[in-house]
């Protein structure tokens, strides 16, 4: 008997979960910190009011961004907040926090049966110096991808020159590039992540190839480990690769809600295509590899020779 569905660990290929049946409660929040002005000199500490535990939930996390005229200010994150230097000048600013909550719904033997997340978009304006600056234009917060069957990742940039891509059973090839081109936006990270998890999807279908992984929840098990010990042990930040986790996750879940990513050998295809879509993307100018297993990026005529 299966003690956690396909479609739970699909979700957890990446250590973060998107799937939702239960209507998960999120709890009423709001900035804190921005209340008052605050005096020239002084530093800002924004955080997020306290709450009461809701139900089912298993974990908790922060996303801040904090806008200066427009433009994205550096701050340093402690706790759950920011916190900033208010500088010498009267001015006004806008400070965003996006919380994702994760439920975890557990059977009467404490097993996982259903996992979920709800994100809460919080937005506050600062005020430095004199009351009477005008407020600063809004900026919305970019939202982040909803849970939806088969979620599409936008194109690159029209003069981002794509690779010719062989298209596979699953065209995750293309996919898996046009994701991780767009959403994650850093270059030295965006290459580094995808030396490191090309490796681990490389790896998972060489265990499969070799008969050492024999079913498909043993993939999906290993892939999670795979996946987080590789980014975590080239120095890659998770955080950067968060959002293309989550699409690339959604798009595994619908292959395998409508039935057609079953089989061993359909997992093997699908990593095979996975792995070959992160190869290719491409080097930046200037990129600090020191640590990863860097390999010479492979044709994508040979990666289909080993899916083979």
């Amino acid at each position: 008997m299966r003690k956690v569905s396909l479609s739970v660990l699909l979700l957890l290929v990446f250590a973060f979960s998107f799937a939702r049946a239960t209507e998960f409660q999120v709890p009423d929040r709001k900035i804190t910190g921005a209340e008052f002005p605050i005096a020239l000199g002084e530093m800002v500490d924004l955080s997020v009011s306290e709450y009461a535990k809701p139900a089912h939930l298993a974990g908790i996390s922060y996303d801040w961004k904090v806008f200066d005229q427009g433009k994205e200010k550096k701050v340093r994150k402690a706790d759950g907040g920011v916190f900033f230097g208010a500088g010498i000048k009267s001015k006004k600013m806008i400070a965003f926090c996006v919380i994702t909550y994760l439920f975890a719904v557990k059977d009467d033997k404490g097993v996982i049966i259903e996992i979920g997340t709800k994100t809460q978009f919080l937005s506050a304006v600062i005020t430095i110096g004199d009351e009477k600056v005008p407020d600063p234009d809004p900026i919305p917060p970019e939202p982040g991808p909803g849970p939806g069957p088969e979620p599409v990742p936008p194109k690159p940039e029209p003069d981002t020159p794509e690779p010719d891509f062989v298209e596979g059973k699953y065209g995750l090839s293309r996919y898996v590039y046009r994701a991780a081109m767009v959403r994650v936006l850093s270059g030295n990270e965006r290459f580094r992540g995808a030396m490191s998890l090309r490796n681990s999807f490389e790896g998972i279908r060489a265990a499969i190839n070799a008969g050492t992984i024999k079913t498909a929840e043993e993939v999906l098990r290993k892939t999670k480990e795979a996946n987080n010990s590789s980014l975590k042990g080239d120095g890659v930040s998770i955080d950067a690769w968060e959002d293309f986790s989550t699409n690339l996750q959604e798009r595994l879940y619908a292959l395998s809600k409508d039935k057609k990513m079953v089989s061993l050998d359909d997992y093997k295809i699908a990593w095979s295509e996975i792995a070959t879509g992160l190869a290719l993307i491409p080097r930046p100018r200037k990129v600090e590899t020191s640590g990863i297993r860097v390999d010479t990026t492979p044709k994508v005529t040979e990666i289909r020779e080993k899916a083979k």
